[in-house]
């Protein structure tokens, strides 16, 4: 039987096995379960992962509520994104409505859409953890990232919410602590920028970036989006004619952003698709070797109740694909998209409740590839 293989041929077979096969694998046996959790193993096979992602990466997806993933190619003659499976919870009949999803270091934070609480997950070790908001406020923005200490990373979630149209409502949450108490008394600031609610921020080296302005100014349109986790990309298209640019960081650090003085990427989008892309909910990324722009958002010229879902590529010289994701949106439902590379973060769970208690609830907790 395979699962009697010697385990450094065991290993040496598993480990070229693709990041998504990994539930599979430890349902065979308990000795492959241990195996693939080892440290040894681990390192070898996200190695290979992110060798792979120079020819095709990961993203997660966001649509109709569920948690999926994807695989992109943008290399050969034929560009492709594939829909590799839905990232569901164990408890089939209590599925959890999830309305977006952030990414930092292998890390997903998810938040449902009913705003009751939030999830940081790590799909490669199967680990969750739960949060329920300290407060209930209508509009709320989040963000996931770390803090650097000379022992260990630490990893935090910040919320902020709207009071008034002056006051912002911080809080943190600390995803490494085993303790209950983990979140810190929420202050109150006046702040002299505008995050406007729908922002999505991007997590970059532990820090997250949002666009901001002074004021809302009306007739043009920007997201942000990560480059292989090393750069800043910015996407602005104007309402009225649809020119759409991307500018891509030269630096990035946390008080200091330079911006290449060349253009990325410039399109005239109307020849092409005679609509603005979604500044509320489109989102996008960058293959700097392809000369490239995916953009996921729906057609705003489907029927209502036939929204569907896309993937459009944009290159230079006219180039432009239209890739179906595969499933109609439901009412507007935006596909909200973040690339995705496996890590080994380790999460901590409350130590609070017998251990037979945390078991059957982490049995309904924890999320896992379908």
């Amino acid at each position: 039987m395979l699962s009697d293989l010697p385990r450094d041929l065991a290993e040496d077979v598993l480990v070229r096995l693709p990041v998504t096969s990994m539930r599979a694998v430890r349902s065979v046996c308990k000795k492959w379960n241990t195996l693939s959790k080892g440290r040894t193993f681990t390192k070898k096979h996200l190695a290979q992962a992110k060798a792979a992602a120079a020819r095709e990466f990961l993203a997660v997806m966001v649509m109709n509520d569920r948690v999926s993933l994807m695989s992109v190619n943008l290399h050969g003659i034929d560009p492709s994104i594939n829909h590799l499976g839905k990232l569901v919870s164990l408890t089939d009949s209590d599925q959890v409505d999830i309305s977006i999803v952030y990414h930092c270091d292998g890390l997903l934070l998810c938040i449902t859409k009913d705003l009751t609480r939030f999830v940081v997950w790590n799909p490669y070790c199967c680990q969750t953890r739960w949060f329920e908001p300290i407060s209930r406020q209508r509009w709320d923005i989040y963000a996931i990232g770390y803090e650097n200490s000379k022992s260990c990373r630490s990893y935090k979630v910040l919320r902020f919410c709207e009071l008034s149209s002056r006051d912002i409502r911080y809080e943190l949450y600390y995803i490494n602590s085993k303790s209950h108490r983990d979140k810190t008394t929420p202050i109150t600031i006046f702040p002299d920028w505008d995050i406007q609610f729908y922002a999505r921020g991007v997590s970059l080296k532990g820090n997250t970036y949002w666009f901001a302005q002074e004021k809302c100014l009306g007739g043009e349109e920007d997201t942000e989006s990560s480059v292989r986790d090393e750069q800043l990309a910015v996407l602005f298209q104007r309402d009225d004619t649809l020119h759409m640019e991307i500018w891509i960081t030269t630096k990035i650090e946390p008080e200091v952003v330079l911006w290449s003085k060349k253009l990325f990427l410039a399109v005239d989008m109307r020849p092409i698709y005679d609509f603005p892309f979604g500044v509320t909910a489109g989102s996008f990324f960058v293959d700097e070797e392809k000369k490239v722009a995916v953009v996921f958002d729906i057609d705003m010229r489907d029927t209502y109740t036939e929204m569907g879902s896309y993937a459009y590529i944009i290159g230079e010289d006219g180039y432009f694909k239209k890739v179906d994701l595969g499933e109609p949106s439901k009412e507007y439902s935006f596909p909200i998209m973040c690339s995705y590379v496996p890590g080994l973060v380790q999460i901590k769970r409350p130590t609070r409740g017998s251990k037979r208690k945390r078991r059957e609830k982490e049995k309904k907790q924890i999320i896992e590839y379908l």
